[in-house]
């Protein structure tokens, strides 16, 4: 259980977290259609709490100087730029590093200082999510 590390953590710090948080998979409809009658509005709170506890778990086993990346299959605020804001004002030894340092493919991102949003395209590709986070040096 990732929101539960001190069931198996063995205490030694990560230079780099990746957090795959469940979500409601908004990003990937075009490929799983039935998500639309999986996930109900009312599923979202729930879902945004349960990503809010797990990346909070994990920035523990993140050494200081090093990155947890949040990431979902979301394209809703609510499980993305909430998220991570929230965790920024709980975690005050990280702060967001989301400078565009990829090629924005024809603009089908949207880059702010929460983190990267892509959107599905005529291409085929998915719908995420991702924030890169930096634990302050001092800890």
């Amino acid at each position: 259980d990732a929101a539960a590390p001190g069931d198996w953590w063995d205490g030694q710090p990560f230079d780099l977290v990746l957090v795959d948080a469940p979500c409601t998979a908004t990003g990937v409809i075009r490929r799983h259609p039935d998500i639309k009658t999986l996930r109900r509005p009312e599923d979202v709170p729930g879902l945004a709490s349960r990503q809010l506890d797990i990346v909070n778990a994990l920035a523990a086993l993140v050494r200081p100087g090093g990155c947890l990346v949040y990431a979902t299959c979301s394209l809703l605020k609510a499980e993305n730029h909430q998220v991570v804001a929230e965790f920024i004002r709980q975690n005050e030894a990280f702060s967001p590093a989301n400078e565009l340092r990829i090629d924005n493919n024809n603009g089908l991102m949207t880059v702010d200082s929460l983190g990267y949003q892509c959107f599905p395209a005529s291409t085929g590709g998915d719908g995420f999510f991702l924030s890169r986070l930096e634990r302050d040096r001092a800890g």
